[in-house]
């Protein structure tokens, strides 16, 4: 028996294990994918960056769920709310990108992580949920969290700050509808939907944004929609192989990946504002999670 439970203890420490290394590689994938479409935001306008990633991401995110299962993988019953949700991906991605251009680059991300606290003061209206004075109480901590790294009192960070938040309510939206069609749609059609409208949103707008692109500018912008389909995979995989409650506290080393690009190829050197705001928001939205999943 003892030897047994051993095995089993084992088995379980090295899916945790592997679970933890997929984490670690899609948010440093996420991560690169974020420096990269920083990099391109001097030369390149944000829209045509918007439909690159929004028509790569059609064949990475779906190329495995069609190839287990077929074309019925993407069936859909709401066309409505799979259109509504692609929307406001491509709203959330056009401005976290704009933003990216004008701001450091671990600031962004750090400020990208109020998400979940949106999630849970529009799941009240919106999904008829309740906050506890505990969680609400977290949400206010956690946009100080957001102010301390904005910075208000800056001018010039003004823009690209609402225009952060303006990202994170709009992805926050989008997961309240991921919610009201997780009965009925697959994440396979939903992934499909939302980069097909993100893709075709965004060529719309390219009559008016679109240059031609250097064959370096090209590739990284592929490499870049590569890289996200890469970071899907291995998150998706690290929440097969071990509990939410292992794995979402890894999410939070884009902060430190964020940094580190951040100076090494911008010489951005983060400030104290940065810390201190992305402790009081990474502490909030863990308390906020963890409360709502007790509840």
């Amino acid at each position: 028996m003892a030897t047994g439970e051993a095995a089993l203890h084992g088995a379980g420490a090295e899916r945790r294990g592997r679970a933890i290394a997929f984490a670690v590689t899609g948010i440093l994938c996420f991560t690169l994918a974020d420096a990269g479409i920083k990099w391109l935001s001097a030369d390149v306008p944000t829209m045509m960056i918007v439909f690159v990633l929004g028509f790569c991401g059609i064949f990475s995110s779906t190329a495995v769920p069609v190839l287990q299962d077929g074309l019925n993988s993407l069936a859909t019953r709401r066309p409505g709310l799979q259109l509504l949700r692609g929307l406001l991906m491509c709203v959330s991605m056009g401005t976290v990108f704009l933003a990216l251009g004008m701001m450091p680059l671990a600031d962004v991300v750090a400020m990208s992580y109020s998400t979940p606290l949106f999630v849970a003061v529009l799941a009240v209206p919106l999904l008829k949920e309740r906050l506890r004075p505990v969680q609400m109480l977290a949400i206010l901590v956690g946009f100080a969290g957001v102010l301390i790294v904005a910075r208000p009192g800056e001018t010039a960070l003004a823009l690209p700050a609402l225009l952060i938040v303006t990202g994170s309510v709009s992805y926050a939206l989008a997961m309240i509808v991921t919610r009201w069609m997780r009965t009925t749609e697959s994440p396979a059609s939903q992934m499909f939907y939302s980069h097909l409208t993100v893709t075709t949103a965004s060529a719309l707008t390219l009559p008016w944004f679109w240059t031609v692109p250097e064959a370096a500018e090209a590739a990284l912008m592929i490499g870049i929609g590569l890289l996200n389909g890469l970071a899907h995979y291995c998150v998706m995989c690290a929440y097969r192989h071990a509990p939410a409650a292992v794995v979402a506290p890894f999410d939070y080393t884009a902060i430190l990946w964020g940094a580190f690009f951040g100076y090494v190829i911008w010489a951005e050197v983060p400030g104290w504002h940065l810390w201190a705001g992305a402790a009081l928001i990474v502490a909030s939205t863990l308390v906020v999670a963890r409360t709502r999943a007790a509840a």
